[in-house]
């Protein structure tokens, strides 16, 4: 397998220089009058994904933190359990689900009523919150149950034998990728 991965790698980088090179005897298209478009770098949508979570993450953390309902036991309980949610949220999951969480708090219909900037009294909508993130972990489920390991070992009769098939596979691709990187 380690050696599959070091071809596959080394294949890769054949593949890349190998277009380098045709593209460099290409003419260059803004010399023709054609403007290319300016494009956004992976790290420029990554840092705006960044400051979007944390504005996200603080507006919601305001808004249910603990501190504000010191004064109601019932309620405290409820803003804790909202905020370990957020923060779980905001540390390993994704922008999509930080702004369904926070969509849920701000959409306003359910348990834990929240004062807004203008003085009005809202309440947090998690059921909408929960709906997504129930079709979320059933996706995630059918993917699991897609897996190729989950169908072995599920309708195998002894799932050893995979390994057998697995081997023939893995001599083939190395065969593939040894004829393929010899030059190299």
């Amino acid at each position: 397998i380690i050696e599959v991965q070091e071809l596959t790698v080394l294949y890769k980088r054949l593949k890349k220089e190998k277009k380098e090179k045709r593209f460099k005897g290409k003419k260059n298209f803004e010399e023709g009058g054609v403007v290319r478009l300016k494009q956004v770098s992976e790290k420029q949508v990554l840092n705006d994904d960044q400051k979007e979570r944390k504005r996200l993450y603080r507006e919601a953390m305001v808004k249910v933190h603990p501190d504000k309902f010191a004064l109601k036991n019932d309620e405290v309980d409820l803003a804790t359990e909202l905020t370990t949610q957020l923060i779980a949220i905001y540390e390993n999951g994704s922008l999509e689900e930080l702004e369904a969480f926070h969509a849920a708090l701000f959409s306003g219909s359910t348990l834990l009523e929240v004062k807004t900037k203008e003085g009005a009294i809202v309440a947090v909508d998690e059921l909408k919150f929960y709906e997504k993130e129930l079709a979320s972990l059933l996706t995630e489920l059918e993917l699991i149950k897609s897996n190729e390991l989950y169908k072995v070992l599920m309708e195998y009769e002894n799932p050893k034998d995979f390994l057998n098939e697995l081997k023939v596979f893995y001599a083939d691709r190395l065969f593939k990728l040894r004829k393929r990187t010899r030059k190299a």
